[in-house]
């Protein structure tokens, strides 16, 4: 089916806002070509602990999603098949990101008669979780290690519980206040949905103390697994930084990881944000761009690695159900 011209329209203006910011990001680091030369400080063994840890928080977030997806579901999907339907999805998404959606939905339906519906419950509220235990984690870390480090004028420790507080307040008073009100537009209809089994999926989950804490003591984990890779980053670049710092960039991960605004997670977003908090640091904008396109790299080269290993470059060599190369897995009706 064709996307209708609004929808097209809405990712050309993603796309230009990224091109545009990115744009930005490298005329910026042009004008300081002097704090390129950092880059020079990266060593070969640093770069293979960040790359062994980032692989190591890739594993832990699939066990925690397979656990959500069985709480949710009941599907008992075999710990090999899940791990290489995740990396494939992941490798999809990163090349073209509703490529990714549409396998999830291919693999779904034909494999296991489950709807994308079901699937997109437990991925939204393992975001939601993370996002909240990150904003939780990281107003922790600077309470107690920079009480009065501010951002922008304002305490960056009640800055980010205030953050957590919308992220855990508004899906359930939206999820009160969307339950009576039935909206028959596809997009409105689509977004009522979500934020339903959104606000469905957190009072589920809150309810079941076990569940909870198993999967927020694997958040913390996946917590320590970004501080290490935020830290190294800092320290192969040269660059000083203090546990509060490392702490606020990586509430700031969380949201950029769950608030995407342009493509290829936050394309020139992320840089930019990156770059503001450096400099509220007194680090300097330039270099925290510059760790965003490290930390960037060593994702993207890790997605890749692991989706292809998994088996991605056999399907997107061979599409399923004999389509063509040109197609996308996924692409029948669900």
């Amino acid at each position: 089916m064709r996307s209708r011209p609004a929808v097209r329209i809405f990712r050309m203006l993603r796309w230009a806002a990224a091109l545009a910011v990115l744009a930005y990001v490298v005329w910026f680091l042009l004008q300081n070509k002097s704090q390129l030369a950092s880059l020079r400080n990266l060593s070969a063994p640093l770069l293979a602990v960040l790359f062994l840890v980032t692989i190591l928080n890739n594993l832990l977030y699939i066990f925690r999603f397979r656990h959500v997806v069985r709480k949710k579901t009941g599907l008992q999907i075999p710990f090999r098949s899940w791990v290489r339907f995740f990396l494939i999805s992941r490798l999809f998404s990163l090349m073209a990101g509703q490529t990714g959606n549409l396998y999830r939905a291919w693999v779904f339906k034909k494999e296991y008669s489950v709807s994308i519906a079901k699937f997109l419950a437990s991925a939204l509220f393992i975001t939601w979780l993370d996002t909240c235990l990150f904003l939780l984690f990281g107003a922790v870390v600077i309470a107690a290690a920079a009480p009065h480090l501010e951002v922008l004028g304002i305490n960056a420790a009640l800055l980010i519980l205030a953050v957590l507080v919308c992220f855990v307040v508004v899906p359930l008073l939206l999820g009160k206040l969307l339950g009576s009100v039935h909206l028959s537009g596809r997009l409105s209809g689509w977004a009522h949905r979500r934020f339903l089994e959104l606000s469905s999926a957190i009072l589920t989950g809150l309810k079941d103390p076990v569940f909870l804490l198993i999967l927020s003591s694997g958040g913390f984990l996946s917590f320590l697994f970004s501080a290490v890779v935020i830290f190294g980053c800092f320290y192969g670049l040269g660059l000083p930084i203090d546990p509060s710092g490392v702490a606020l960039f990586l509430a700031v991960l969380g949201l950029c990881n769950r608030i995407v605004i342009t493509p290829g997670g936050n394309l020139g977003i992320k840089e930019l944000a990156y770059g503001f908090l450096a400099e509220q640091l007194h680090i300097g904008m330039a270099e925290g761009i510059l760790v965003s396109l490290l930390s960037r790299i060593i994702t993207m080269v890790v997605t890749i690695g692991l989706g292809l290993a998994a088996g991605g470059w056999h399907l997107i060599k061979h599409p399923p159900d004999g389509s063509s190369a040109n197609s996308t897995p996924g692409s029948s009706s669900v």
